[in-house]
């Protein structure tokens, strides 16, 4: 009912992310330089319509 993951959900998600049994770039709609984290929360804030999943990118 709206609570937040606990760690173990959190680990067991991590967990598929490592395996590879969850593939994050078909869930992805958007990715921006972490420079421009601000661009990506005004996306997200005023336009949540477009923004599936929106990812910073921190390697850039």
């Amino acid at each position: 009912y709206g609570q937040a993951a606990g760690a173990h959900q959190a680990r067991k998600g991590m967990d598929l992310l490592v395996s590879g049994r969850i593939h994050t770039y078909q869930m992805t709609s958007h990715r921006f330089p972490f420079v421009q984290a601000a661009d990506a929360f005004d996306l997200l804030f005023q336009h949540p319509d477009e923004a599936f999943g929106v990812l910073l990118d921190w390697g850039e």
